[in-house]
């Protein structure tokens, strides 16, 4: 097992890398069931962290005889990174990150097989895999959010999306740089960027909200631990946010009163709420560039957040899909 971390180089104006590297922090030989590895701290962790304003973007690449599969996973390493975030926060403290599902096992190819073989099973031959841009930059439209407001006159949201972005979208891999794309796990996108994208919505609005992202092809070395030949990734964000045209399901209770996690209140008149910072809701089908579906979701942050002022006649309720404050999305009613 491989423990790499994802690190930028050669940053354009637009945050876009002229490459990357997968740079070995650590290696392990493991066996079935649960297992762990530590990886220590080193100048190319910190490397890594300061790059991504406290985040690390992991490549985790496992063998397994004539077989290997690998992921990318973004970890929060410094309280910077969680910016008021709570889920992010926990993971700060806890030291720890829990591995999703890989994808499945493909066949190890033949260079990979006599570094390992030569170097009696261990990984250290392995050279790291480079990824230098391949093709122009493209920006594309990207879904960052949703936006709940009551029908009552006088409720609104602000989605506020500002100083630094704070998504998580998947990554597309392939032989091939125009078709044939399957996912490999997520990096966190994290650049910072001047102002805000923040947009208001009046009552009654149910939309997606929408920003703009730089994506970027990168071809590999085409070293034994490379996932791919070719590499598709979000790469930054523009900072901009705007309400989308596509309108997301309505709230499941059918009010917030109605809702089992519970709710807060805002008093008529004025009242407020913006206390949101858990993990935002996911989605697949968030953009479509170079032919791969990309997937993911974004916030909440202190930077990243919806601001409701009630100023209709009547209380308003917020709710979602947990326990509130720190629910995926918020749903907003008067009943």
């Amino acid at each position: 097992m491989l423990v790499e971390a994802h690190i930028s180089e050669g940053i354009n104006s637009e945050d876009v890398p002229s490459q990357f590297l997968d740079i070995t922090l650590a290696s392990a030989q493991v066996s079935r069931g649960p297992f762990s590895i530590q990886v220590p701290k080193s100048r190319d962790l910190m490397r890594a962290e300061r790059l991504g304003n406290g985040w690390v973007n992991f490549s985790i690449v496992i063998d397994s005889g004539d077989y290997v599969t690998s992921q990318y996973i973004p970890v929060p390493m410094a309280s910077r990174a969680a910016n008021g975030s709570q889920p992010a926060a926990q993971e700060v403290l806890g030291h720890a990150v829990t591995v999703p599902h890989f994808r499945s096992f493909r066949v190890m190819n033949s260079s990979m097989r006599r570094i390992l073989t030569s170097e009696g099973g261990r990984p250290d031959g392995v050279v790291p895999c480079e990824w230098l841009k391949y093709g122009s930059q493209r920006e594309d439209e990207t879904r960052i959010g949703e936006v709940h407001t009551d029908t009552d006159s006088g409720s609104t949201d602000e989605f506020k999306y500002a100083t630094q972005a704070d998504s998580t979208i998947t990554v597309g891999v392939s032989a091939s740089a125009s078709s044939g794309w399957s996912g490999d796990g997520s990096v966190k996108i994290s650049n910072h960027f001047g102002g805000s994208g923040s947009f208001p919505n009046p009552a009654g609005t149910l939309k997606y909200a929408d920003g703009d992202f730089y994506y970027q092809r990168y071809e590999s070395n085409n070293e034994p631990d490379c996932p791919g030949k070719y590499m598709n990734q979000a790469v930054s964000a523009l900072g901009d946010a705007f309400r989308g045209t596509n309108s997301p399901a309505a709230n499941p209770y059918g009010g917030c009163l109605h809702d089992p996690h519970g709710q807060a209140r805002a008093d008529p008149h004025g009242g407020t709420f913006d206390q949101d910072r858990g993990t935002a809701e996911g989605y697949s089908g968030i953009a479509n560039v170079f032919g791969f579906s990309f997937g993911g979701g974004t916030g909440f942050s202190n930077n990243i957040y919806q601001d409701y002022t009630n100023n209709s006649n009547v209380e308003q309720y917020y709710c979602g899909n947990g326990p509130m404050p720190d629910v995926p999305v918020i749903y907003n009613s008067s009943h």
